[in-house]
């Protein structure tokens, strides 16, 4: 027969329980919030790194052709995305999109670089 401390028992090691299981799901909860809010902001840090990225390119054009250089203005938008693209590539795969890879290549030829 059960008695009644036995009873209290279980009563308490449900009790326990039930605490202990809310306390892993309610970290597991925190920490998919905490995941989710580091990757918005290294979506947000690409994004203003792209802006800040296309607007040096943009100024080093204008003063090459200050300098007389021919040298061809992608739009801003346009360079905008190419940026954010390198490096969202970068930041997935620790290197330079093939894209963004044959630019610097043809870049370094040019200049007789490698």
């Amino acid at each position: 027969m059960a008695t009644p401390e036995s009873g209290q028992i279980s009563i308490w090691i449900l009790i326990v329980s039930s605490a202990a299981i809310g306390a892993v799901v309610s970290s597991v909860i925190a920490e998919l919030g905490r995941w989710r809010e580091r990757r918005s902001r290294r979506e947000e840090l690409a994004l203003t790194k792209a802006f800040d990225m296309a607007k040096s390119i943009t100024d080093m054009s204008v003063e090459l052709i200050k300098l007389g250089k021919s040298v061809q203005i992608m739009p801003m938008n346009d360079t905008i995305a190419t940026a954010y693209v390198t490096l969202k590539h970068i930041l997935a795969h620790d290197r330079l999109d093939p894209a963004a890879q044959k630019e610097v290549d043809e870049e370094y030829r040019q200049h007789g670089i490698k």
